[in-house]
C-alpha cells in the first residue's frame, strides 16, 4: 500500500529521497495568481529518479511550486519538487472530510437540510437555504463540483460539531502518519488547511481505498433530485477525460494563497501511482502538469 511504503519517507532525512432515486451518473473507463503563502521550509529543485530512455523518459518540466510522483508498488518517490514544503491544499481537504465523514458510521441515505450557517461565506453553490438534500448526493457535489455548502453539510451529517469535526479530521490525518497536515474545516477554503505534497499523495491514496469514495471520484457527471430541482454535477478533475482507459481519480483545489491545486492517483493490475501539483499557477497549467508526469511515471515503471 501507498501509505505504508511510504511512511519511511516521511520521517527518512530529506537527502534520503533525492533523485528519486433519480439519480444518474456518468463514470470515467475504468482501469481503475497571487503569489502565494511563504513556504515553512526550504525549497527544493525538482528531482527525478533516472528516467526510461526515448521521448517518454524525458522528466517534465514543472512550474508549479510543489510536485511528487510515487510509484505505489515500488514504493518510491519517481519525482520530487518541494515535496515536503507546507502549503495550503485547498479542496484537496474534502478528501480528508469524505474519509471522516464515513468513520463517523452516518447512514448516507440521511438528508440534511441547508442551513444559512453553511451558506454563509461559502461562494457560489448549487444549493438554497431550506433546500432538503440526501447526503450521498451531497457527497457527489462535494467531490465533483468542489461545492463548499455541499463539504459543510456533509460535516454537519457526522453528527459532529464545527469543532469536533476538525478535530477528527486531525485525528485522521495522524492515524494516516501525516505529520505536516493540518485542517481546521471541512472545505478547503481556509488557508490555514495546510499539508505538503508527499502527505497528499499519501491522502489521496486513502480517499482511493474507500470505495464509496472512489467510486464518486471516478464520475463524471451525476445528476440527483433535491427537495427543490434537480441537480446536475460534473467532475472538475478533468483527467478524468483523458483519451485512454486510464483515468486517474482525485481533486483538484484552488483558493488564491494556495493556487491550483490536484492530488491523483492511478490503480490499475501492475500499477500505482500517485500524482500531486501544487500552487500551479494557472488551471490548464495543474493537468498538463499532472497530465505529463503521469504520462512519464507510467513510462518509467514499464520496464
Amino acid at each position: 500500500m501507498l501509505i505504508a511504503s511510504l511512511a519511511a519517507f516521511l520521517f527518512a532525512p530529506a537527502a534520503a529521497n533525492a533523485g528519486s432515486s433519480n439519480r444518474t451518473k456518468k463514470a470515467a473507463p475504468s482501469s481503475v495568481s497571487r503569489k502565494t503563502t511563504r513556504s515553512v521550509a526550504r525549497k527544493s529543485p525538482a528531482r527525478a529518479a533516472k528516467p526510461p530512455a526515448g521521448r517518454e523518459g524525458r522528466t517534465p518540466p514543472v512550474r508549479s511550486l510543489a510536485a511528487v510522483v510515487v510509484d505505489g508498488h515500488e514504493g518510491k518517490l519517481l519525482f520530487t519538487k518541494n515535496e515536503r514544503v507546507q502549503r495550503p491544499i485547498a479542496s484537496i481537504t474534502k478528501l480528508m472530510t469524505a474519509l471522516v465523514y464515513f468513520e463517523s458510521g452516518a447512514d448516507p441515505d440521511d438528508r440534511v437540510t441547508v442551513g444559512m450557517e453553511e451558506i454563509r461565506g461559502a461562494g457560489k453553490t448549487l444549493f438554497r437555504k431550506g433546500e432538503v438534500v440526501r447526503v450521498e448526493d451531497l457527497l457527489y457535489a462535494m467531490l465533483l463540483k468542489s461545492d463548499n455548502v455541499a463539504a459543510r453539510c456533509v460535516a454537519v451529517a457526522s453528527g459532529l460539531t464545527t469543532d469536533g469535526f476538525a478535530a477528527r479530521m486531525n485525528r485522521k490525518a495522524a492515524a494516516l502518519g501525516l505529520s505536516d497536515t493540518r485542517l481546521v474545516e471541512p472545505t478547503g477554503l481556509d488557508p490555514g488547511n495546510v499539508s505538503t505534497a508527499l502527505e497528499c499523495a499519501m491522502l489521496v491514496e486513502a480517499a482511493a481505498r474507500n470505495p464509496a469514495i472512489r467510486s464518486v471520484m471516478a464520475t463524471r457527471e451525476y445528476t440527483f433530485r433535491t427537495s427543490r430541482a434537480v441537480r446536475t454535477v460534473s467532475s472538475t478533475n478533468r483527467l478524468l477525460y483523458r483519451s485512454n482507459d486510464e483515468c486517474p481519480v482525485g481533486k483538484t483545489g484552488f483558493i488564491l494563497e494556495a493556487g491550483y491545486c490536484i492530488a491523483t492517483c492511478l490503480d490499475s493490475p501492475g500499477k500505482n501511482i500517485a500524482v500531486v501539483v501544487l500552487g500551479a499557477p494557472t488551471s490548464s497549467s495543474r493537468f498538463r502538469e499532472a497530465n505529463d508526469l503521469i504520462r512519464w511515471a507510467l513510462a518509467a515503471t514499464v520496464r
